[in-house]
């Protein structure tokens, strides 16, 4: 008597009512295994840098092989279109990008708003810009609190009709300069040299009136 052959999928499955039979393996096999499959963790004493009492202590390769880095790196991919957010390249291999770094955080311990996913490319050239930026920064010997003042202005939701109360009651006089930079970079260099001349005289014009109350 031949052997009965075996079932195409568990049967176990079978009961848990799957649509259409075979139908739903065969979905998962168009699936990279990549985005579909969680690998098995490591013990915690085989991950290199566990010392099996302070996770902390964790070297930072040890904490992107931990399976807690790979849930949330695969959460980002997945919110992200498996789709590099520079580029927008969708056939190159990614990476997860920490836009920044918080002093003891893990790997796996930021919020989606501090992760997005790269194409390696533009990790590299992301990094790169990054590490230009700080030295740039400590050779000017900028303040950051200046700097952040600029970009939150520079990168400002605000529109011309929001424009006079945000100048008047809540940006600071950095962040007025910010925003007028992010407008001033789509003119002609004569029409920026022209607001620049503009500025000057107001400038000037606001220390002869100091300078006069202080004659007084």
């Amino acid at each position: 008597m031949a052997e009965p052959r075996p079932a195409p999928y568990p049967a176990d499955t079978r009961a848990k009512g799957w649509r259409s039979g075979m139908g739903e393996f065969l979905d998962a096999a168009r699936v990279a295994p990549e985005k579909a499959v969680f690998r098995p963790a490591l013990p915690m004493f085989l991950l290199p840098g566990w010392n099996g009492t302070n996770m902390g202590q964790m070297t930072y390769l040890a904490q992107l092989r931990h399976p807690k880095w790979q849930r949330k790196r695969l959460e980002v991919l997945q919110r992200d279109g498996w789709m590099c957010q520079r580029c927008c390249a969708e056939d190159k291999t990614l990476n997860v990008h920490h836009k920044r770094y918080i002093k003891g955080a893990l790997a796996w311990e930021y919020s989606g708003d501090d992760l997005t996913s790269l194409c390696e490319d533009c990790h590299e050239l992301t990094h790169a810009e990054e590490n230009d930026f700080k030295a740039e920064a400590s050779r000017l010997s900028a303040r950051y609190g200046d700097i952040k003042e600029l970009m939150l202005g520079f990168y400002s939701a605000a529109d011309f009709v929001e424009l006079h109360e945000w100048f008047h009651t809540k940006a600071t006089p950095l962040e007025v300069a910010g925003f007028v930079a992010s407008k001033v970079q789509i003119l002609s260099r004569a029409d920026a040299a022209l607001v620049y001349e503009l500025a000057h005289e107001l400038f000037m014009a606001d220390v002869r009136g100091a300078l006069g109350k202080g004659n007084a």
